[in-house]
């Protein structure tokens, strides 16, 4: 299996589409940072134009195999892959969306490129030592990775599929896990 560095700048369009406050939809399914983790989404607020206030920072449109990740203190893990998202989603400026522009690239292997602890451990530092109040990534330091990747498409996608049979697995454990305490 060959290997090629790709730097994600280079593969992604990154935050490419925002809606604007003088052409909203009627409504939104909006996503903040702290509704995700891993992947995992607690709550997505519906929201009706006219009678519910849209948030300031729901502003960025996503697509089929976006990725999000939170640019705010990345160790909480506030990220995901919108595999097929629900209509009028709409996710935080705290985000960075990811769209892949390069067909040689599988989504799903990205994403766990990009989130695997050695990277989130990497963006942390990066953010920790930003001069604001808060640690925060600016969307370049996500586009600046280099990342090496296996050349073939398939691979990728054979990667990718074990890991997310092994997060099924996981998931299936932990609600086993929860069903069991709450007999106790």
């Amino acid at each position: 299996m060959s290997n090629r560095n790709v730097t994600i700048k280079k593969i992604c369009k990154l935050n490419r589409e925002t809606i604007r406050s003088n052409n909203q939809p009627d409504y939104i399914n909006y996503l903040d940072t702290g509704n995700i983790t891993r992947n995992k989404i607690d709550e997505i607020k519906n929201l009706i134009n006219g009678i519910d206030k849209f948030p300031s920072r729901a502003q960025r449109k996503v697509q089929k195999n976006t990725i999000i990740y939170s640019t705010v203190r990345p160790e909480q893990e506030h990220f995901g892959i919108i595999e097929n998202p629900i209509e009028n989603l709409i996710v935080s400026t705290g985000f960075t969306t990811l769209d892949i522009i390069d067909e040689t690239i599988d989504a799903k292997y990205l994403y766990y490129s990009i989130t695997n602890k050695s990277i989130t451990d990497y963006l942390n530092t990066i953010a920790a030592n930003n001069v604001t109040s808060y640690p925060s990534l600016n969307p370049s330091d996500i586009g600046d990775l280099i990342l090496q990747i296996p050349s073939n498409k398939i691979e990728q996608q054979k990667i990718a599929k074990v890991l997310s049979d092994l997060d099924a697995k996981i998931e299936l454990n932990n609600s086993i896990n929860d069903n069991l305490s709450k007999r106790n």
